[in-house]
């Protein structure tokens, strides 16, 4: 099961993380494996469960070296950052039903994973909640 943590790092302060699990077989958990080969899923970290584990003891500098891209970073390199909701919904508004917007709806689903499933669209929905506020979203494999 994701856990959501939070870190002291020396490098950037304080970090706010949401750890996934991936499986020695490199599956991730139930849910979240459907992200793995999309976009969404290309731009989650892969953290080696060596540098998680020194970050969780205080020891960050491996762990911040392997961050890589910011949840705002992330945002940004999405294609199409519009709802996929946009012609059913009667609520729809383009100012706000947007990655880029400050109001982002509860409702929201990624136009980027449009034809996908929904248990897919929702797992993907809770991805972009999770870099709007912030947190860091990894996949932590074992490297031993």
């Amino acid at each position: 099961m994701p856990r959501r943590l939070k870190v002291k790092t020396r490098e950037k302060g304080t970090l706010e993380l949401y750890a996934v699990t991936e499986s020695p077989e490199g599956r991730w958990e139930i849910g979240w494996e459907n992200l793995r080969a999309t976009l969404l899923g290309k731009l989650i970290t892969r953290m080696p469960r060596s540098a998680f584990n020194h970050v969780l003891n205080g020891f960050s500098q491996p762990f911040v070296a392997a961050l890589g891209l910011p949840p705002d970073g992330a945002l940004k390199k999405l294609a199409r950052p519009g709802c996929a909701k946009q012609d059913l919904c009667p609520l729809h508004d383009p100012r706000t039903c947007s990655v880029r917007s400050n109001k982002l709806p509860w409702c929201f689903e990624p136009e980027e994973l449009s034809e996908f499933g929904e248990p897919t669209r929702r797992i993907a929905a809770e991805l972009i909640f999770l870099w709007k506020e912030g947190v860091y979203v990894i996949a932590v494999y074992d490297d031993a």
